[in-house]
């Protein structure tokens, strides 16, 4: 760029059309500064004396322009102007003479020092195009001051405003306007000379460049000439693109009316060139585009150019744009053509501090800073404002430069790396040692070593030379190869020798499982029968039972025993049938399924896999049904096929031997459940859990707490505290959890209490010293920057301090042009030092003490201080309530988590009334399941206290309300029949139940009991709330005789078939004939009182009330 304007400057003789188009290409870009005197320089007062006759009027010098054919003007050279002049008549001598001698006393005028045409600062004062309007301007023509114009075609802009001095490009979309600006330009009128204003924000519609009001504008803009009109593709309906060459800062003045041309507006006594008297001249004025008068030249205030503020303001902004120069190329051109500009020697505005923060502020992005820039006059102010807006400048470019940077050195080592590969793979090939060659040896050893079936060789024979034939560096290449490192991974033709050592498996059992004896005897059998028949094949058995009672330790034992591998695989949660057989190897990351991932790590084709929490898995959805993928798993007619969706190859997983766990059977699914074998592993009573939690937990948890070395004693009294006062779950995982924290602030304890912190090894404390004094860079020098104040003092006048600043210009055009070389090595030399300052960075090595503790130091954990360790306890009773009121009875639940008893609760809403109305609330998240046995319990008891109790209209007038504690807990299910029945007749009989009777059954409308589920769990649950009798279905007595011994021990099982049986024996001591007439006189008794009460009402003029209460 910077070429270019040089060579433009140099040739001088260049036609006008090629001059405009260089200067669009300039204006136009983004954010590009084009100095104006620097283009227009060329046209200098040297040779303005020798024009035509044409281009005088009373005196005054116009500019060249004339018009050619197409109706544009042609600027012209001092080439041009002679070839043009010699073909003209020749002149009088005596306009000669005269012309010559104006421009000797004009050239005289523009020698004199500055200083002595300095005048008083305000509108039309200091600027030497106001005060001396027949002097030509930088520009090489002598324009009219706008101050004598009649008016002046006023022009709004949008974005940023025009800054004197440097040439601005606008678009302009109103038809009246664009002709008035044609009109102006091509026929050479009103010295071609606008004025631009920036619009205020919201002050006038988006868009439009026209006036409407002063109050639409910003009050300070410039006087501008036109420099071309082009019309652009992006210009069409009737658009234009100017290009504006500012002159000089001009007051905003009042609108004319373009009807009444000039009558408003004072007429110039002055000779002006835009003063015509000709038809066409005074037509432009009538045209329906903002006109204004009034404007006025405004131009800064005065100051002192050795002054020290302003000298230091200046080198600080030369100082900035060398950075910007250094880190952008764009900034860097512009920079040094105005530094260029600056240092010639007939340059008014070299060392010009007012020029240097109007270029400043017109490098740089913004609106109304920059406006507020061109409205400062004082020149300390607008340079301080225009350093204030570089560095923001410079701020942005620092930014934009270090994510250059990032991506640069991203995309550097990206192709540095491929670079290198090619060129190793060269190399190699070269040497004879390919790596492509290598890796397919690789797999085809491996292969060797395997018993591969036919249908798996003839695979991988495809597709290794699929392999070998496709490009490294292409996607098929590495989807191929990964597909050949799963193929050649697989465990093909391996099998482990399998155990059946009946001795060996029950030692195994016994040493990792407490009680569970009617699981280990399962197993045992299970063993057997393989033991006979050589294989386990086909066998899949499945473990159902609450949390934390062994489920996964009984898998990895049974593994044990027999020899196998062991694997787990958790299916809880899953939703992709792809997790199970695996995904397309056309995917970009697919991988085998769970199944094949498992045989990998085993390295058998006969392990043992536990498939975990198999009643958690997902169901049918967007991507397949897991649960039926394990249909033709679990199979042992099909699972000797089993084919994966990656390796698309038949699979015989048929030796591998599959356990499963749940915690509800009833969520697996039907198909799946039939497959397996269904072993109960049901949960701990409280002396399996004290047994388990001495002989397995506690000295776990005090190992791995590190209280191995120190007496720690764990009483049996805290045991059964934490086993009856704080977990009363059916696992032992939340007392395993309690005996950690016990003995982690055990381990608290002794460390505050012994612990003497660390010492620091000072052995490697001279080796560091060394290290930082290696580090340190020899010969490492500062240099002190250029004060700005000194360069002041050794400044003795103004010329001095011009040459000063012209010597700061010249030094940053050196800098600019070396930037680009040095960049590099200091970046280099940067990171180099920081390198080595991090290496020198050595830290003291801290060595912690053995925590030592006197032998002779025992702490004991009993029923004393437990709560010290664990908290106050959680469960005070055993049972919720020790005597239960009418309506209240004790029925069992089975979760997920176990059994838990579960009381229901019912009770009279308000006291029966003669005209009450039956109704039947219920609470405490009951499911729909529980809801219709509600519904059939108040049912089946309104028909039971018919038959039985006919005198009894208890339901015929009571609200009722029944509700089931811990209603935060959803519950469902069909086994509360009986309890709801129970407790509504106790309610209706007024009688209450036992407190240690309990009971389950579903129930139908006739009153028969049918069979439930979790017979063993809720037995438990009995067994741990303290009841004493239980009662169950008749159809579950199978169920009880198969519960081991402690779980019935201490419960009288009373199986039964009808409801009656339930009644018979839990209200024997009812009085029959007093159950009869129970409610009979309290509904007469508020029928009489109610009678009196209406009739007393009456007397009185009161509403009758009634009241009565419960018995």
């Amino acid at each position: 760029m910077i070429r270019n304007s040089r060579q433009f400057l140099r040739t001088g003789a260049r036609s006008a059309a090629i001059y405009r188009q260089y200067i669009n290409s300039i204006a136009l870009s983004e954010r590009r500064v084009v100095p104006a005197y620097r283009s227009w320089r060329q046209y200098s007062t040297d040779d303005s004396s020798k024009k035509d006759d044409d281009n005088s009027i009373d005196g005054q010098t116009r500019h060249p322009n004339a018009k050619d054919r197409d109706g544009r003007a042609e600027e012209t050279s001092e080439i041009d102007q002679k070839q043009k002049s010699n073909r003209r008549k020749p002149k009088r001598a005596d306009e000669e003479a005269k012309a010559k001698e104006k421009d000797t006393k004009e050239s005289k005028e523009s020698k004199e020092p500055k200083s002595a045409r300095q005048q008083p600062p305000g509108e039309g004062g200091a600027n030497p195009s106001s005060s001396q309007p027949n002097k030509p301007s930088n520009f090489g023509f002598r324009p009219a001051s706008p101050n004598n114009k009649k008016q002046v075609l006023t022009l709004l802009l949008q974005d940023r405003p025009a800054i004197p001095g440097y040439h601005r490009a606008c678009r302009v979309t109103d038809p009246e306007l664009v002709y008035a600006l044609r009109r102006i330009f091509y026929e050479n009128l009103e010295d071609q000379c606008i004025a631009v204003f920036l619009r205020r924000p919201g002050m006038t519609e988006k868009g439009t460049e026209v006036m409407r009001n002063v109050d639409d504008a910003y009050p300070i803009g410039a006087y501008c000439r036109i420099g071309g009109i082009f019309t652009r593709y992006e210009d069409n309906q009737g658009g234009c693109t100017i290009t504006l060459l500012p002159l000089s800062r001009v007051r905003i003045g009042d609108l004319v009316d373009p009807t009444t041309p000039g009558k408003e507006g004072a007429v110039s006594e002055s000779l002006d060139v835009t003063s015509f008297d000709t038809a066409a001249e005074n037509d432009i004025f009538s045209l329906n585009v903002p006109w204004m008068q009034g404007l006025r030249v405004v131009d800064h205030e005065p100051y002192d150019v050795q002054n020290q503020e302003v000298q230091a303001l200046c080198a600080e902004i030369i100082e900035v744009m060398r950075q910007l120069s250094s880190m952008s190329s764009t900034f860097r051109e512009q920079i040094a053509s105005f530094a260029m500009i600056s240092l010639k020697p007939n340059n008014e505005s070299s060392s010009d501090p007012a020029a240097l923060a109007d270029f400043a502020a017109a490098m740089c992005e913004g609106t109304v800073e920059i406006q507020d820039i061109l409205e400062t006059l004082n020149i300390k102010e607008r340079l301080e404002k225009s350093l204030v807006l570089l560095r923001k400048e410079l701020m942005q470019v620092s930014l934009q430069d270090k994510f250059k940077k990032n991506v640069e050195v991203k995309l550097q080592n990206r192709y540095k790396k491929v670079y290198l590969e090619e060129k190793m793979n060269e190399i190699k090939k070269e040497l004879g040692t390919d790596t492509k060659e290598k890796s397919t040896n690789v797999f085809r050893e491996r292969m060797s070593k395997l018993t591969v079936p036919e249908h798996v060789q003839k695979a991988f024979e495809e597709e290794m030379t699929r392999l070998e034939s496709t490009d490294p560096s292409s996607i098929e290449h590495s989807m191929t190869r990964n597909y050949v490192d799963w193929l050649t991974q697989m465990p093909w033709g391996k099998f482990s020798d399998d155990k059946y050592d009946i001795l060996e498996a029950r030692r195994i059992l016994d040493r990792d499982h407490y009680g569970l004896k009617d699981v280990k005897d399962r197993i045992l059998e299970f063993i057997a029968t393989a033991r006979l028949s050589g294989t386990v094949a086909g066998k899949i058995i499945c473990f159902v039972g609450p949390p934390g009672v062994g489920k996964t330790s009984i898998g990895k034992s049974i593994a044990e025993s027999l020899g196998k591998k062991f694997a787990r695989i958790s299916v809880g949660g899953a939703n992709d049938v792809s997790e199970i057989k695996g995904h397309r190897r056309t995917y970009v990351g697919a991988i085998p399924g769970r199944v094949i991932q498992a045989l990998k790590q085993c390295q058998t084709q006969n392990p043992l896999i536990l498939i975990d929490e198999v009643d958690k898995i997902g169901r049918m959805s967007a991507h397949g049904d897991p649960s039926a993928a394990l249909l033709e798993l679990l199979d042992p007619e099909q699972n000797s096929s089993f084919v994966d969706t990656f390796l698309d190859l038949p699979i015989d997983v048929s030796k591998v031997f599959f356990v499963c766990t749940a915690n509800y059977g009833e969520n697996i699914p039907a198909p799946l459940k039939d497959r397996m074998e269904m072993i109960d592993v049901s949960g701990y009573v409280a002396s399996e859990r004290i047994a388990i939690a001495e002989q397995y937990l506690v000295p776990a948890s005090k190992k791995q707490a590190g209280l191995d070395d120190i007496s720690v004693n764990f009483s049996r009294e805290a045991v059964e505290a934490l086993v009856n006062k704080y977990s009363r779950e059916n696992g032992v995982r939340g007392l395993k959890k309690l005996i950690e924290k016990v003995h982690r602030k055990v381990a608290l304890q002794i460390v505050q209490k012994y612990d003497k912190g660390f010492e620091v090894d000072t052995s490697n404390d001279k080796e560091a010293e060394q290290t930082v004094i290696d580090a340190t860079p020899s010969g490492t020098t500062t240099e002190a920057p250029e004060s700005a104040t000194q360069a002041n003092a050794a400044s003795a006048d103004s010329s001095e301090a011009k040459g000063a600043m012209a010597k700061r210009m010249s030094k940053v055009m050196n800098e600019v042009q070396s930037e680009e070389a040095t960049s590099t090595t200091s970046e280099s030399s940067e990171s180099a030092e920081g390198a080595e300052a991090e290496s020198a960075k050595v830290e003291p090595k801290r060595v912690w003490k053995k925590v030592e503790v006197p032998e002779d130091v025992s702490i004991s954990i009993d029923g004393s201080n437990l709560k010290d360790f664990v908290g106050p306890p959680v469960h005070l009773e055993d049972r919720m309530y020790e005597d239960t009121p009418a309506g209240v009875v004790m029925g069992l639940a089975f979760t997920e988590m176990g059994g838990s008893p579960l009381y229901v609760e019912s009770v009279l809403q308000q006291p029966l009334r003669p005209d009450g109305k039956p109704e039947f609330h219920r609470t405490g998240q009951l499911g729909e399941v529980m809801n219709e046995s509600s519904a059939i319990a108040y049912s089946f008891c309104r028909m039971f206290m018919s038959k039985h109790f006919p005198r009894n209209r208890f339901f015929e007038k009571a609200m009722i309300h029944m509700h089931c504690p811990e209603g935060a807990i959803k519950k469902d299910g069909p086994s509360a029949g009986v309890t709801m029945t129970t407790s509504l007749l106790s309610l209706a009989l007024d009688f209450p139940v036992d407190s240690r009777a309990c009971m389950t059954g579903e129930l139908t409308l006739t009153g028969k009991v049918i069979r439930i589920g979790g017979l063993k769990e809720k037995a438990m649950a009995a067994k741990m709330a303290g009841a004493k009798t239980i009662f169950f279905p008749h159809d579950n007595l199978a169920d009880w005789e198969n519960l081991p011994d402690f779980i019935r021990e201490g419960l009288e099982p009373v199986p039964v078939k009808w409801y009656r049986d339930i009644f018979d024996r839990l209200f024997a001591g009812l009085d029959r004939e007093a159950a009869k007439t129970l409610w009979e006189s309290q509904l007469l008794e508020d029928s009489d009182n109610s009678h009196q009460k209406t009739i007393a009402a009456f007397e009185t003029g009161t509403s009758p009330t009634s009241s009565s209460a419960l018995r």
